[in-house]
């Protein structure tokens, strides 16, 4: 090895390609994973000159891993061109440390210290689907199964890739390319769901979404998602679903914070798509809420995949700097050929008692026929909140609301008990 000469780098995906130009060798690192003891291990691909000379996965953290890497690649060396690599000045031991340095420091690194007065104003987000997934980062939306959770989330994909506007939908969408990774199902089955899709936006045009089946887990598919996102230039990847591209490990803490730190690397919109358990809660560990900037659950009021239509409302269940959103609710109907969402009023679903207050009293003196006696009003209130709130608790829920409605003008409420819209 020439002393003063120091490898270049160039930072790919999950890890990095690590080079020696003035001895021609070439160390292809990739898909780190922290060991239970706390070291670090890599798939490394060693070439001299362009031809692959060995491959594995050493610790290296580890003396004895690296050790045994550097009589590997000697053992390789020497059956490949029958003779030793420091005939050539490749010195191993020199070689490995050199990456297992780059490679652990780089995991180890935090970004750099700022002044915080220095750093340019991002209070403002950026909605990329308005307002249901928030430009350049991880977005998840979860349900319970036969939701329709992923067909709306190749919907979503549709209108960006399509640059679709339809007053049906009520949404502001970016235009894009969209990369759909996808674990659950197949290219065929995928095709099929969108051509009806199409259909029923009343497009003939072939479908410009970028589709692919993985099979391995996200962390060593990584890099060629990387590789599409660059290819295509991808402005929305889909997961689905993150139980199977993580392979089951949706409940150990370690292994979702690996998943959404490599996610995050990929610094392009991300729309994850996951499941809830057997009590209608998000499946597997709490950070997978922590880490998303915004959570959206799914719930089915009405419908089945039997009976060709389906209701569901969506529910903000955390948003990172972005103002609170209201419930709103899809119907999608199908049939053979077509697939069609319209946006309905949360109000005239059965989730119509998960809206606030203000919402339901507006809401029920708008679509009531002149004043309503206050009784009449909580007890309207009451029947839909059954399950969720007790029949006092609803009450004073109305009374709240109608004073602070009064108090904006929008609700008067005279001497008899009656309630009524402003205008």
């Amino acid at each position: 090895m020439e002393i003063g000469n120091q490898p270049t780098i160039e930072e790919i995906g999950t890890g990095s390609v690590i080079t020696w130009p003035w001895v021609g060798v070439e160390a292809d690192c990739r898909y780190p994973r922290r060991e239970r003891s706390g070291g670090w291990k890599f798939q490394v691909a060693v070439s001299f000159k362009g031809r692959p000379i060995h491959r594995s996965d050493p610790n290296l953290s580890s003396a004895s891993g690296k050790k045994d890497f550097c009589r590997l690649l000697d053992d390789r060396f020497f059956k490949i061109y029958g003779y030793k690599p420091d005939e050539v000045g490749i010195d191993w031991g020199q070689i490995v440390e050199d990456f297992s340095t780059i490679l652990i420091d780089q995991q180890r690194m935090s970004s750099p210290e700022v002044l915080l007065g220095e750093v340019e104003d991002t209070s403002e987000h950026t909605w990329l689907i308005d307002n249901l997934l928030v430009e350049g980062e991880c977005n998840v939306i979860w349900a319970k199964g036969g939701t329709g959770k992923s067909m709306f989330a190749l919907f979503l994909g549709t209108l960006m890739s399509e640059n679709i506007v339809d007053s049906r939908h009520r949404l502001t969408v970016q235009p894009g390319n969209v990369l759909y990774a996808d674990w659950e199902t197949t290219k065929r089955s995928m095709a099929n769901r969108v051509i009806k899709i199409h259909a029923g936006l009343g497009i003939s045009s072939e479908s410009k979404i970028v589709y692919k089946h993985f099979t391995n887990p996200f962390s060593e598919e990584f890099d060629i998602i990387q590789e599409l996102v660059h290819k295509y230039d991808i402005k929305l990847v889909i997961i689905d679903s993150l139980g199977l591209a993580m392979m089951g490990e949706l409940s150990s803490d370690d292994a979702v914070n690996t998943f959404f730190r490599i996610l995050k690397r990929q610094q392009t919109t991300s729309l994850v798509v996951t499941h809830a358990n057997k009590q209608g809660e998000i499946f597997g560990s709490a950070f997978v809420e922590n880490n998303a900037r915004c959570m959206w659950e799914a719930r089915k009021t009405k419908g089945s995949y039997g009976s060709g239509e389906i209701d569901f409302s969506l529910f903000l269940r955390k948003g990172n700097d972005i103002p609170d959103q209201k419930p709103q609710s899809w119907r999608m109907t199908f049939d053979d050929v077509n697939t069609v969402y319209t946006r309905v009023d949360t109000f005239d679903t059965d989730a119509a008692g998960d809206l606030g207050y203000y919402d339901l009293v507006y809401k029920t003196l708008r679509r009531h026929d002149g004043p309503m006696i206050m009784g009449d009003l909580e007890d309207s209130i009451i029947s839909m909140k059954t399950g969720k709130q007790k029949p006092d608790q609803v009450k004073v829920g109305v009374s709240k609301a109608v004073s602070g409605l009064v108090k904006r003008d929008i609700v008067r409420q005279d001497g008899g008990g009656y309630v009524s819209l402003a205008n």
